[in-house]
């Protein structure tokens, strides 16, 4: 390993350009961290969507600053992009990696801009699920991007920093000559406990407090719902850490004083043995902290909630999407509108509050559809509604659909506007202006707060 490499991970800003913020880690970054500075790198983790405050705009906010998010992006010299090249430089580093969503592409290729005109040398890493998906394309469209990780990105990027022959190096993405060139995948982690815990400590700038409570306990989805791109991610399989590994990691925190803890999990009790065995164990360790999760519908009973009641469990976020029978069968969600009225009433029963995810939007999906949708969501009553306008993301089976059905034709210049905090109805027509306010108007509808 080379350890005068260093190395600087940057989770872009997003929120930033629509008003607001956010103050977490990205757990996949700071995964890739813990790796690299084991083995001896000196690496750091920017939040460039970072702003030293407690307030953040609400849901109606945010879909209000569509169209700052748009003007943010068509200025190439906005002061937000301008600080944010500024303080990768300062750092110095000699690889500085990008973690990369749809709706983060623009910026990725305006902040990688910038840094090659002003630091040739520095070499620029792009992964996450946009990079994954996409394959070669991003990096054929960007030729400020010298390298991409597809899959998991904590031993290609080790490799890649150590000086390892490129060619030798699973899942990366490389240049000869020119010509972008795509390694064999990499095999999946098969054991998450080698991994070492995410690092918690090695922000940048200094002095930064990001919220650092989350926990990862699994890694994939099995499911296969048509507006998420995590089935080609991770093929519908899920790998698990040992209870051993998650409770010496609960124990970490706790012991500096961590109160509240959120399971980053696509589906936290998708393993009823697994969950039982995890929550029994923090209630016969006397282990005191407050805790969500995100989970479905289909996969919780009462015998789970109870034991998550008793471990500490305060809420549950669930996907119900759409009150349409219609629109969650031709979304495989696997859950009936009925489901979600008995199960929602299970988990208040139970003594949790919950959260529950709505969509507008699928294709084909009409201003009854949508209605169906707003009146299932008021009659749950959940303590917040999260909504979001459906947006074809890249790798999704709405978004390939989309294609097939414009002639392959889709502007990528408007990578920006994908992204489900937009008003736009991108794959359907039959949706009118007043059905979106009033299924925005849930926001307000719900009695609790986000958490």
């Amino acid at each position: 390993m080379n350890t005068k490499n260093k190395i600087l991970l940057v989770n872009l800003p997003f929120y930033r350009l629509m008003g607001s913020h956010y103050n977490g880690i990205n757990i996949g970054l700071c995964y890739i961290s813990s790796v690299l500075n084991q083995s001896g790198c000196i690496c750091k983790i920017y939040n460039a969507d970072y702003l030293d405050s407690d307030k953040y705009a609400d849901q109606i906010k945010l879909f209000e600053g569509t169209q700052m998010f748009k003007k943010v992006h068509q200025d190439c010299e906005h002061p937000i992009w301008l600080e944010v090249v500024d303080n990768i430089l300062n750092y110095d580093p000699d690889f500085v990696g990008f973690t990369v969503y749809s709706a983060d592409y623009p910026a990725a290729r305006i902040v990688s801009a910038h840094l090659k005109k002003k630091k040739p040398s520095i070499n620029i890493v792009v992964g996450g699920p946009h990079i994954t998906v996409g394959k070669t394309i991003p990096l054929e469209e960007t030729p400020d991007f010298d390298y991409g990780v597809v899959g998991e990105g904590e031993y290609t990027m080790k490799d890649l920093v150590s000086g390892k022959t490129l060619s030798e190096i699973p899942g990366l993405m490389w240049r000869d000559s020119g010509k972008v060139i795509i390694n064999p995948s990499a095999s999946s982690i098969a054991d998450l406990d080698n991994i070492p815990f995410p690092d918690r400590t090695n922000f940048y700038p200094e002095g930064r407090k990001y919220n650092s409570h989350f926990i990862l306990t699994s890694r994939g989805c099995p499911n296969d719902c048509t507006f998420c791109a995590s089935p080609r991610i991770w093929d519908r399989k899920v790998r698990f850490r040992s209870v051993d590994n998650v409770m010496d990691e609960i124990r970490e925190l706790v012991g500096k004083g961590v109160k509240f803890i959120q399971f980053q999990d696509d589906t936290f009790t998708f393993s009823k043995k697994r969950v039982l065995e995890l929550t029994g164990r923090i209630i016969s360790e006397g282990l005191k902290f407050e805790w969500i999760c995100d989970t479905r519908l289909n996969c919780v009973d009462e015998e789970i909630l109870l034991a998550m009641k008793k471990a500490g469990c305060i809420r549950v976020k669930v996907g119900i999407e759409s009150g349409s029978r219609k629109i969650l069968k031709q979304i495989n969600k696997q859950i009936t509108p009925e489901m979600a009225i008995e199960k929602t009433a299970l988990i208040r029963k139970m003594g949790l509050q919950f959260t529950a995810y709505y969509m507008i939007g699928f294709p084909e999906e009409t201003n009854e559809d949508a209605q169906e949708t707003i009146n299932l969501a008021k009659r749950i009553d959940a303590d917040y509604n999260s909504l979001s306008i459906v947006s074809p993301y890249y790798g999704t089976e709405i978004y390939n659909d989309y294609l097939a059905q414009n002639n392959n034709s889709l502007l990528k210049s408007h990578w920006e506007y994908f992204f489900h905090q937009s008003r736009e109805m991108i794959l359907t027509s039959k949706i009118d202006a007043e059905t979106i306010d009033e299924f925005l108007a849930l926001n307000d509808f719900s009695k609790g707060k986000r958490v």
